[in-house]
Protein backbone atom coordinates (compact mmCIF):
# COMPACT_ATOMS: atom_id res chain seq x y z
CA UNK A 1 0.00 0.00 0.00
CA UNK A 2 1.05 3.26 -1.25
CA UNK A 3 0.66 6.41 1.19
CA UNK A 4 -1.63 7.78 -1.17
CA UNK A 5 -4.00 4.98 -0.72
CA UNK A 6 -3.93 5.01 3.38
CA UNK A 7 -4.25 8.64 3.41
CA UNK A 8 -7.58 7.85 0.86
CA UNK A 9 -9.08 5.20 3.36
CA UNK A 10 -8.31 7.25 6.47
CA UNK A 11 -10.01 10.40 4.96
CA UNK A 12 -13.38 8.11 3.80
CA UNK A 13 -13.76 6.79 7.33
CA UNK A 14 -13.58 10.79 8.60
CA UNK A 15 -10.06 10.32 10.53
CA UNK A 16 -7.19 12.12 9.82
CA UNK A 17 -3.59 10.58 9.67
CA UNK A 18 -0.78 12.92 9.72
CA UNK A 19 1.66 12.00 6.61
CA UNK A 20 5.07 10.53 7.37
CA UNK A 21 6.79 13.32 5.97
CA UNK A 22 7.39 17.04 6.95
CA UNK A 23 6.15 19.20 4.89
CA UNK A 24 8.93 21.45 3.01
CA UNK A 25 6.86 24.94 4.14
CA UNK A 26 7.09 23.98 7.67
CA UNK A 27 10.39 22.58 7.50
CA UNK A 28 11.81 25.42 5.74
CA UNK A 29 10.15 28.23 8.46
CA UNK A 30 11.72 26.63 11.04
CA UNK A 31 14.94 26.37 9.46
CA UNK A 32 15.02 30.20 9.28
CA UNK A 33 13.78 30.51 12.61
CA UNK A 34 16.39 28.71 13.87
CA UNK A 35 19.19 30.66 11.66
CA UNK A 36 17.27 34.26 13.03
CA UNK A 37 17.98 32.87 16.56
CA UNK A 38 21.53 32.11 15.91
CA UNK A 39 22.48 35.37 14.42
CA UNK A 40 20.84 36.85 17.31
CA UNK A 41 22.27 34.93 19.77
CA UNK A 42 25.84 35.01 17.76
CA UNK A 43 25.90 39.05 17.75
CA UNK A 44 24.90 39.34 21.41
CA UNK A 45 28.41 36.89 22.18
CA UNK A 46 30.33 39.02 20.03
CA UNK A 47 28.85 42.16 21.77
CA UNK A 48 29.49 40.87 25.25
CA UNK A 49 33.00 39.58 24.22
CA UNK A 50 33.83 43.03 23.03
CA UNK A 51 32.88 44.85 26.39
CA UNK A 52 34.40 42.82 28.40
CA UNK A 53 37.71 43.16 26.56
CA UNK A 54 37.33 46.95 26.41
CA UNK A 55 36.78 46.46 30.44
CA UNK A 56 40.21 44.12 30.60
CA UNK A 57 42.12 46.66 28.48
CA UNK A 58 40.90 49.84 30.53
CA UNK A 59 42.26 47.70 33.94
CA UNK A 60 45.60 46.33 32.00
CA UNK A 61 46.53 50.09 30.62
CA UNK A 62 44.20 52.49 31.59
CA UNK A 63 45.36 52.21 35.63
CA UNK A 64 49.02 52.00 34.29
CA UNK A 65 50.90 54.97 35.30
CA UNK A 66 52.03 57.22 32.59
CA UNK A 67 54.84 58.74 33.55
CA UNK A 68 54.38 61.77 31.44
CA UNK A 69 50.84 62.56 32.73
CA UNK A 70 52.23 62.22 36.01
CA UNK A 71 55.11 64.90 35.53
CA UNK A 72 52.44 66.90 33.85
CA UNK A 73 50.77 66.75 36.75
CA UNK A 74 53.14 67.56 39.04
CA UNK A 75 54.05 70.55 37.13
CA UNK A 76 50.22 71.45 37.47
CA UNK A 77 49.74 70.75 40.82
CA UNK A 78 53.24 72.98 41.25
CA UNK A 79 51.35 75.88 39.24
CA UNK A 80 48.45 75.89 41.50
CA UNK A 81 49.96 75.44 44.71
CA UNK A 82 53.09 77.73 44.96
CA UNK A 83 54.33 81.42 44.75
CA UNK A 84 57.08 81.92 41.69
CA UNK A 85 58.20 84.66 39.91
CA UNK A 86 57.23 85.07 36.21
CA UNK A 87 59.44 86.08 33.48
CA UNK A 88 57.36 88.84 32.83
CA UNK A 89 58.98 92.15 35.15
CA UNK A 90 57.03 92.71 38.16
CA UNK A 91 54.72 89.27 37.59
CA UNK A 92 54.27 86.81 40.42
CA UNK A 93 52.31 83.48 40.46
CA UNK A 94 49.65 82.93 43.62
CA UNK A 95 48.70 80.03 44.95
CA UNK A 96 45.09 79.63 43.10
CA UNK A 97 43.41 79.31 46.29
CA UNK A 98 44.73 82.61 47.37
CA UNK A 99 44.32 84.18 44.03
CA UNK A 100 40.68 83.63 44.42
CA UNK A 101 40.53 85.11 47.53
CA UNK A 102 42.23 88.24 46.72
CA UNK A 103 39.99 88.43 43.62
CA UNK A 104 37.01 88.26 46.03
CA UNK A 105 38.07 90.76 48.25
CA UNK A 106 39.01 93.50 45.24
CA UNK A 107 37.11 92.31 41.66
CA UNK A 108 38.79 95.53 40.53
CA UNK A 109 42.16 93.59 40.22
CA UNK A 110 40.63 92.48 37.04
CA UNK A 111 40.16 95.23 34.80
CA UNK A 112 44.15 95.31 33.96
CA UNK A 113 43.71 91.07 33.20
CA UNK A 114 43.63 90.80 29.19
CA UNK A 115 41.30 88.38 27.30
CA UNK A 116 38.45 89.68 30.20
Amino acid sequence: MDNKNIETEHHSSGEWVEPDRTPAKTLLASLVILSIGLVVVIAALLEGYKVFTQEELYIKVGSVENRALKERLAVDHKRLTTYDKLEEQGKFQLPIDQAMEKLLRKPELLRGVSGR
